[in-house]
């Protein structure tokens, strides 16, 4: 396409240049090229407008640069589909992502929940251990209850050994 273009181009360069030679390079070029200095005048460019070989020119470049237009248009809406696409598996991507965050979230909810179960469970032992300690100490006065029971049995019985052997 852009080669039929310059062919194209070409073409009207060479009417152009043949008609420079005949003497009217300034009043046709500054029309066809508007970047060229002002002042030429209507009349030349009328002519050089005439002329069927740029007018032929011309109409084709004319379609070829819109057919280019087109064929670029539908490029750029294939490059626009594919980056589309994935900017979606993009998404997709970052909502399987944000899916696992989530079930990790839930993971940790599970492990806080039983690790105040067991805070729980430890409290309840701790209390377990106090209750124990207490039934120790009770259970230590009841021996020195006992053992003072038994010492003062005992001191009775040697009491009554000795006022029996008088």
């Amino acid at each position: 396409m852009i080669v039929d273009i310059m062919v194209e181009v070409l073409t009207i360069l060479a009417v152009a240049t043949k008609e420079t030679k005949r003497g009217r390079f300034s009043e046709s070029m500054s029309r066809i090229f508007p970047f060229l200095p002002d002042g030429c005048s209507e009349k030349y460019f009328m002519k050089l407008m005439g002329n069927s070989d740029i007018d032929d020119s011309l109409d084709k470049l004319d379609k070829l640069t819109q057919e280019e237009t087109r064929m670029a248009s539908a490029e750029l809406l294939k490059m626009t589909h594919s980056v589309d696409g994935k900017v979606m598996g993009v998404d997709d991507g970052v909502r399987g992502v944000a899916g696992q965050v989530q079930d990790v979230r839930g993971d940790v909810q599970d492990v806080r929940c039983d690790v105040q179960d067991i805070r729980g469970d430890v409290q309840d032992v701790r209390f377990g251990v106090q209750d124990v300690r207490v039934d120790m100490q009770d259970a230590r006065g009841d021996l020195r209850d006992v053992g003072n029971m038994v010492q003062d049995v005992d001191d009775k019985l040697h009491q009554t050994n000795r006022s029996s052997f008088l």
